[in-house]
């Protein structure tokens, strides 16, 4: 969010422009991108840092300790009521 935020006022605002080219917002070519022909520049620079952050992402999911459901360290009868 930050990074479309800061490309939309680099626009108006030339001195972001350096700030601008790192983010992926920037490189984001949208219609443009059926008239004229790939960047292959931009995409051999976002796309290994796009499965860098993929794999990092992968890695930490998999080192969370995830509780399960039915494991009985949840118990329920610490909510009933004792008369």
């Amino acid at each position: 969010m930050a990074g479309y935020f800061i490309d939309g006022i680099s626009h108006p605002l030339k001195s972001l422009e350096p700030l601008a080219r790192l983010t992926p917002c920037y490189y984001y070519q949208g219609a443009h991108i059926m008239t004229a022909p790939v960047n292959w520049t931009w995409l051999g620079g976002l796309t290994p840092l796009s499965a860098l952050f993929l794999l990092a992402g992968w890695w930490r999911v998999q080192r969370r300790d995830i509780r399960v459901s039915g494991e009985g360290a949840w118990s329920l009868s610490l909510l009933r009521r004792h008369p």
